[in-house]
């Protein structure tokens, strides 16, 4: 299905227009816009499942095992491909697309944001960071308490949470949209508002879908860290994992719809907090109700455009018996600042680095070393966290604040914490 699309994409306006731009790839060596199109209908002849329709933040790198496809286009495809699943989730696409929908919630103004500019932005990076943030490694705790044989279904797993967590976003941008109106007279969306004022003011403008979309990666990561058992509740348990598949035999039977992403977050109640395990719609349900404060969500900071003005002349001062030409060179313009380069993260490197520290932690487990090992974890985490934070503002200036942890107003979370517990 995903190589007819694409053969749809290439063959009408305006994605036809965006893919005769294509100029690396099968369409490196070809200049003529109009050949361009035919190199890319062969090239998905190779297409196989042994590579990503799209690889989020990684789209692009050398390292990632991507399609030979535009990327404005692979976004489209990741959309269709993943958000529908069944005749209802189709509906809801359906519903969506038209120009003239207008979502439940009111709006502060319309927004398109079926443009691939968005799509990657906002949704496409999100959902395969969250699915790798929850999945991990064949070693990962997630998966050593979920799959009793990683190697055989992990993939599985992982494309069955690739399409829940994309149809749980389409259904965000029915109810919501992409520019949803907080009411300014409720006290609890207050900062919230302020935050997206302040973003505006700054000359970097956000809505309030797309902060909450873009905060979702760091806080499935802070889930799956501090409450395991709650955060793998919406995956079918180990004892329904068989060697290639789930128990279908069972009632209800394991579906695509019985994978889905928990959220770990404080709900506030009428006099008391709790921590409650939650999948991505539910969650954002509550941010809207107020019932999941603001500073639960992990922002950028904001950064002000540093603003230019002519460089003014000073005066050259006289001292004691010098005339007015003197002094040097005291008339002289004010020197420029020079532009410091922006520092480049190898993050491939990085990653494989703290792969590497995860599998030494595994391998001391089995020995009397838990002083070393908690170091090392603290390590990880404490990288893993840089690494996140890095992502989040790279197209920022550099030496900006870090990102605002988590509020942990509860006495004591219901679910349990993952620390001591053996997987």
């Amino acid at each position: 299905m995903t190589k007819k699309e694409a053969v749809l994409l290439l063959n009408n306006p305006p994605t036809n227009t965006e893919a005769s731009t294509y100029t690396t790839g099968c369409c490196k060596q070809i200049t003529d816009k109009e050949a361009r199109i035919p190199a890319l209908k062969k090239s998905i002849e190779s297409w196989t499942t042994g590579k990503e329709l799209h690889a989020g933040r990684l789209q692009g790198d050398c390292n990632s095992k991507t399609l030979d496809f535009p990327e404005p286009l692979l976004c489209i495809l990741f959309v269709l491909r993943y958000a529908i699943t069944n005749r209802q989730s189709l509906n809801d696409l359906k519903r969506l697309l038209p120009t003239d929908y207008i979502p439940s919630f009111p709006q502060y103004a319309p927004q398109e944001f079926y443009d691939p500019t968005w799509l990657r932005s906002h949704l496409v990076n999100n959902i395969v960071e969250i699915v790798d943030l929850f999945m991990g490694g064949l070693n990962s705790p997630v998966q050593r308490a979920t799959l009793p044989y990683p190697e055989n279904t992990s993939t599985r797993m992982r494309m069955a949470l690739l399409h829940t967590t994309t149809k749980a976003f389409i259904q965000v941008l029915l109810k919501y949209g992409s520019n949803p109106k907080l009411p300014t007279e409720n006290e609890t969306y207050k900062d919230f508002i302020q935050y997206l004022k302040d973003r505006k003011t700054s000359g970097r403008p956000t809505t309030a879908t797309e902060v909450i979309f873009d905060g979702l990666p760091q806080l499935v990561k802070t889930s799956v860290e501090k409450y395991l058992k709650a955060s793998i509740k919406g995956v079918p348990s180990k004892t329904d994992c068989k060697s290639v598949k789930w128990n279908d035999k069972r009632i209800p039977p394991v579906t695509i719809n019985s994978f889905n992403i928990i959220i770990v977050a404080a709900v506030t109640g009428e006099t008391t907090v709790a921590y409650e395990p939650l999948p991505i719609l539910e969650f954002i349900n509550k941010v809207f109700d107020a019932t999941i404060m603001f500073s639960e969500i992990p922002t950028p900071p904001i950064i002000t455009k540093e603003t230019t003005s002519p460089t003014k002349k000073r005066k050259a001062t006289s001292t004691g018996g010098g005339g007015g030409g003197g002094g040097g060179g005291t008339g002289g313009g004010t020197p420029k600042k020079k532009t410091q380069p922006e520092p480049q993260l190898d993050t491939t490197t990085i990653e494989k680095n703290l792969q590497s520290i995860e599998e030494a932690t595994r391998t001391l487990a089995n020995q009397d070393n838990n002083d070393l090992i908690a170091t090392i974890t603290t390590a990880v985490s404490v990288i893993r966290n840089n690494l996140a934070q890095y992502n989040a503002s790279k197209n920022a200036v550099t030496n900006v604040a870090t990102d605002p942890p988590l509020r942990n107003t509860a006495t004591a979370p219901p679910v349990e914490e993952t620390k001591n517990n053996a997987v």
